[in-house]
């Protein structure tokens, strides 16, 4: 009996495993990834916030409550399921444009070359698509609610004031720079470099 040649997955398909995996991700993966950032953030070590690891656990827990383990996943759920989504999704749709135009309906499969080249350009689309997610989440994991010290600015009230306010700083930075000064015109291998960037 002949074996049943694979079909490659469809976008939609592609999507919607991607969205799964990203949740189960976050869901067992949240802790260490807050514990992570907030050593990665304590500062110099003569103000170092925690010993180590298991130091962290057992201050978060004790001052801010387990659920302090959890900070951010609202934006780690944004996150992951966008990065898994844009770029399961991207590689997909690579992968099909990749065997028209260049294989020319070649029924063989890609090689490991060839996997790299589109898994790499669906990894542009996935940097962009996250970054705005990224930066919700780590803002909160960093926030230390009622435990701050005085004048903390990393303090939200939960995603959308975080949000908020990181809009509104960044606002203000791009006024303050037109401000400053007139803004100048871009030299051409740099503006060739941002419109690669940006398509």
């Amino acid at each position: 009996m002949a074996k049943r040649k694979r079909q490659p997955l469809s976008m939609t398909q592609s999507a919607t495993s991607a969205m799964f995996g990203g949740v189960c991700n976050v869901i067992a993966g949240q802790p260490f990834d807050t514990i992570k950032v907030r050593l990665q953030t304590q500062g110099t070590r003569e103000k170092k916030l925690y010993a180590g690891p298991f130091d962290c656990f057992s201050k978060m827990v004790r001052k801010e409550g387990m659920f302090s383990l959890y900070k951010g996943t609202s934006g780690a759920f944004a996150s992951i399921m966008t990065e898994n989504v844009v770029l399961l999704t991207a590689n997909t749709g690579i992968k099909a444009m990749y065997r028209k135009y260049c294989m020319r309906g070649t029924d063989r499969a890609l090689n490991f070359s060839e996997h790299a080249l589109c898994g790499g350009l669906a990894g542009i689309f996935s940097a962009v698509a996250i970054t705005p997610a990224e930066v919700v989440k780590v803002r909160l994991q960093v926030s230390r609610g009622k435990c701050a010290a005085k004048g903390d600015v990393h303090q939200y009230k939960g995603p959308i004031d975080c949000v908020r306010k990181t809009v509104g700083c960044v606002f203000e930075q791009i006024l303050a720079c037109f401000l400053a000064r007139p803004p100048l015109p871009l030299p051409r291998p740099t503006l060739s470099l941002s419109l690669f960037k940006y398509n």
